[in-house]
């Protein structure tokens, strides 16, 4: 099983200004701003859940490793 990462309060605050930036602001998002969304959001789903949900990242039907 892998290992629990933790997540911090400041990367809590990325996530959030990211969402931020993708709801609010759609047209200033980029390719940084989808990465850390998805990479924190996952984080922050794997600690919350202590590892019992995993979020994959698919695409073209690949799923990625981390």
């Amino acid at each position: 099983m892998t290992e629990i990462q933790r997540i911090e309060i400041h990367e809590i605050r990325k996530l959030l200004d990211a969402v931020q930036v993708l709801a609010v602001r759609p047209a200033q998002a980029d390719e940084n701003t989808l990465g850390q969304a998805i990479g924190y959001f996952k984080k922050l789903i794997n600690d919350r859940t202590n590892g019992q949900i995993q979020i994959a990242l698919v695409v073209d039907g690949v799923v990625l490793n981390d």
